[in-house]
């Protein structure tokens, strides 16, 4: 046991050393050979294995509010400003019923079949109008760009403002509060004051933009998803303005960076298998398997967090009531008892949407859908239009831990006429995670 508490002591240490943070597979390979779930002596426990984890974000006795674990409330005795959160009602994702249920029921009466049917036609759109430009670009001899910039930021930013009926011209202010939102899902020793402050200004200013947006619509209902959101209810139970902050705040994340990711994760490991690459775009109708096998290989989202409401048993180890486990769904997604040869990328993978990247049970990711269906439309679209894709220089992380992604990866393309895919064995592997 002594040296299960060092080694899970040791855990976030050692996952945040260079090596491991571009490459932390290896590391959650060793801790999980330690034992399904790893214990610390303070209160907190990590799951590593896919069963674990797997049980863990279904059970209804593992609360998302970490306010009632027995390492916060210790904390806010010494904290003020940690004492304070026991006063704010935090947002849906760290909600559990019954306030949970209500709100999550009233988000999903407003995301109706006509609504989400338009949506995927909205992102074809959205996709064809980025791609025509690069095509004209590679025309015109500007082969190479970065597919994150170009690409994946831009496309899931348009969609989810289009869906909350944020004018075009306000976008890029959404993208920089993203951006800075992002540092909160980070453990707070990894958040410098500067990114705190950011995140508390990025809070102030989605929140007031946000409550003027609900005003403006309350006066001019429009077909949008604010709109949607002040309509929708549950008998007499209507959404709280606040709530709809939250929710819209909520909904640029899941929505927005997680489809980042996605995309540019997705992308890199292809680029790193020529053969896999050359392979999907050869077979179009492989792209839904493909996105959950790469959603599988390299999570957007690393770990999530909960807190025993009563004693526990998973596996083999006893979780006392009030204790935190961190779910390390990477881990978890490189299982080999879930996963055959579970380091090797695979889009025909039988059971790759075993996945627990979205989560499980009541906090099954609330922007899954669209994550999955915007990465399979920007994949299959860039493939139809480019038959030649292939790295122009190392890719570059972002400085997140569990928002895990690229910031920079640069491509080259080109598209020969009358040329398809063909499948080709990769140059060089060194770059393989």
């Amino acid at each position: 046991m002594s040296t299960d508490f060092e080694a899970a002591s040791a855990f976030f240490v050692e996952a945040f050393a260079p090596e491991n943070r571009s490459n932390p597979y290896p590391l959650y390979a060793r801790m999980r050979e330690m034992g399904s779930v790893v214990s610390t002596e303070f209160n907190l426990h990590l799951a590593f294995s896919h069963e674990a984890c797997w049980s863990i974000v279904r059970n209804p006795l593992a609360s998302s509010d970490e306010r009632r674990g027995t390492l916060f409330r210790r904390e806010a005795d010494l904290d003020p400003r940690l004492a304070a959160q026991f006063d704010v009602q935090p947002s849906l994702v760290f909600l559990d019923p019954p306030d949970h249920t209500r709100l999550r029921s009233l988000v999903a009466s407003a995301f109706t079949p006509r609504r989400t049917e338009r949506l995927r036609a909205d992102i074809h759109r959205v996709t064809d109008h980025i791609l025509d430009a690069v095509a004209a670009d590679v025309d015109a001899g500007e082969s190479t760009i970065d597919v994150i910039e170009r690409l994946a930021y831009p496309v899931p930013i348009i969609v989810i403002c289009d869906m909350l009926g944020v004018p075009s011209n306000d976008q890029p202010r959404f993208h920089e509060w993203s951006s800075a939102l992002t540092r909160s899902v980070d453990p707070g020793i990894l958040r410098s004051d500067d990114d705190n402050a950011a995140i508390a200004t990025a809070n102030i200013e989605i929140g007031n933009y946000v409550a003027d947006l609900i005003t403006e619509r309350r006066a001019h209902p429009s077909d949008d998803l604010v709109t949607a959101l002040l309509a929708a209810s549950d008998r007499d139970d209507q959404l709280q303005d606040s709530e709809v902050v939250d929710l819209v705040v909520l909904l640029l994340i899941a929505g927005h960076e997680t489809t980042v990711n996605l995309i540019g994760n997705g992308l890199s490991a292809l680029l790193d298998r020529p053969e896999v690459l050359a392979d999907l775009g050869e077979h179009p109708e492989l792209t839904d398997t493909a996105v959950d096998e790469l959603l599988r290989y390299d999570s957007p989202l690393q770990m999530v967090q909960r807190i025993a409401i009563t004693d526990l048993t998973i596996g083999d180890r006893s979780i006392p009531a009030g204790d935190q486990i961190i779910v390390m769904l990477g881990a978890a997604n490189r299982d080999p008892a879930a996963f055959a040869t579970p380091n090797r990328l695979d889009i025909r993978r039988p059971n790759a949407n075993r996945h627990v990247s979205f989560g499980g049970g009541i906090h099954h990711c609330l922007g899954a859908t669209l994550a999955r269906t915007e990465g399979a439309i920007v994949l299959s679209s860039l493939l139809a239009r480019f038959t030649n894709i292939e790295p122009a220089g190392e890719p570059t992380l972002r400085n997140t831990f569990n928002l895990r992604g690229r910031s920079h990866l640069p491509v080259r393309l080109a598209h020969e006429q009358g040329r398809r895919w063909k499948t080709r064995r990769s140059r060089d592997s060194s770059r393989r995670r």
